[in-house]
């Protein structure tokens, strides 16, 4: 959906102050105010569940670009020649590698060519309604498939990490949602993987970190960010 006016239309209904930001960017500015990164400058928040998303905070405040579209770093291109994203604009997406989405699909590829699983009950009914949970407990049991197809996701998802340590020069990265909450595996290797294609000049005083506030990262980022913008518009009004 394009040019559609969200804000001025809660306004038109309600007389009070509309601040207006997106799930993820709500989530970088929550663990930048009170969790995992809290008091650090330079952050980039990475969220990996259904898709990918980021946010990026930089000398204490969020960036969000020219026309607030900044940090979609679930398209940047991985592999210049892989397979054409949803999106339908980008090739080797990031989200096309390392989503849960594509982390189930891989599977269900596979499971549908013949390889076995211990997932294959789930992929037989709805694969897509498939958790992040359950794909830890198909490592836990040391199903072999699902082993390769979240090593190979991290090791990609490790990439993007290297490129964003590389080009911001961040103090930590947050890294958050179900897949790295869920997974300790594709946490482990995605950091692991970072650290050897990140250039070690950058990775001084540099830390990669799980998120401190778990689901509730946006709700409080959100209010953070409220109270910002409110104190803001009153300052202006002054």
């Amino acid at each position: 959906v394009s040019d559609f006016h969200f804000a001025e239309l809660v306004r038109s209904h309600f007389d009070c102050t509309i601040a207006l930001i997106n799930d993820i960017d709500a989530q970088a500015v929550g663990e930048q105010k009170l969790g995992a990164g809290k008091g650090i400058d330079h952050l980039v928040y990475l969220y990996v569940g259904h898709g990918i998303g980021a946010g990026i905070i930089i000398n204490g405040q969020l960036y969000t670009g020219s026309n607030h579209l900044a940090a979609e770093i679930g398209h940047m291109s991985i592999n210049y020649d892989g397979q054409l994203c949803k999106c339908e604009h980008g090739i080797g997406c990031l989200e096309s590698l390392s989503s849960k989405l594509a982390i189930v699909q891989a599977i269900q590829s596979a499971y549908q060519h013949g390889e076995q699983t211990t997932l294959a009950e789930h992929l037989s009914k709805d694969p897509l309604d498939l958790s992040a949970a359950k794909l830890a407990d198909a490592i836990e049991q040391q199903d072999p498939l699902t082993m390769r197809i979240v090593t190979e996701a991290a090791e990609a998802f490790g990439a993007g990490i290297a490129n964003v340590v590389n080009f911001l020069n961040p103090h930590v990265i947050v890294l958050g949602g179900d897949v790295v909450d869920e997974i300790d595996l594709f946490c482990d290797l995605a950091i692991a993987s970072a650290r050897r294609r990140s250039l070690p000049s950058s990775l001084q005083d540099m830390s990669i970190v799980r998120g401190g506030l778990g689901t509730t990262a946006g709700a409080y980022g959100a209010a953070v960010f409220a109270k910002q913008y409110i104190a803001q518009m009153r300052q202006r009004a002054e």
